[in-house]
């Protein structure tokens, strides 16, 4: 996994071997021989914590990491990381799962306008007792193993400031 630096928040990105690129091993027990090789279309994926980046965005901004001092054009936001992944990558993107917090888990207007632009995936979590969100690490998380498990893209970026994750 390497660390890149953009704008001062930093990237991580992590890719399966590269000898391997563009061609991946059939599981044992499918229709064709355990030993058939088929090519798997490269992509790579961003994963984004939504509540890390525009508090980070906020903080830059007004000082403080409240988000709705800032004004945010989600479309604009979200090209413009998509753009960044492939260049970095040199792949297309296959998807954005952008994770946010929502009151009961239930989207509000922005966000089902997020979770409606192409390749976006929206995930919610809730907020907690102390307005912290909850459950959202944990889904990218899991999120993120079962999309290398299952082969959905070589290259993954995630931006988040966990460093946990």
């Amino acid at each position: 996994m390497a660390t890149r630096a953009t704008d001062g928040l930093p990237i991580r990105t992590a890719s399966t071997d590269h000898r391997r690129r563009n061609i991946q091993r059939c599981p044992a027990g499918t229709a064709n021989a355990p030993d058939t090789l088929f090519h798997m279309r490269s992509h790579c994926s961003v994963f984004v914590d939504a509540g890390y980046l525009l508090a980070s965005a906020a903080t830059r901004v007004t000082g403080t990491s409240l988000r709705n001092g800032i004004h945010v054009e989600y479309r604009q936001l979200i090209d413009a990381l998509m753009r960044q992944a492939e260049q970095a990558s040199g792949l297309p993107v296959l998807r954005v799962h952008w994770y946010d917090s929502a009151k009961d888990g239930v989207p509000d207007p922005q966000q089902e306008r997020i979770g409606e632009l192409p390749k976006v995936k929206l995930r919610l979590g809730r907020f907690g007792v102390d307005g912290q969100q909850k459950g959202v690490d944990l889904r990218i998380g899991l999120d993120l193993v079962t999309h290398a498990r299952n082969g959905a893209a070589e290259v993954f970026f995630l931006v988040s400031g966990d460093d946990d994750l």
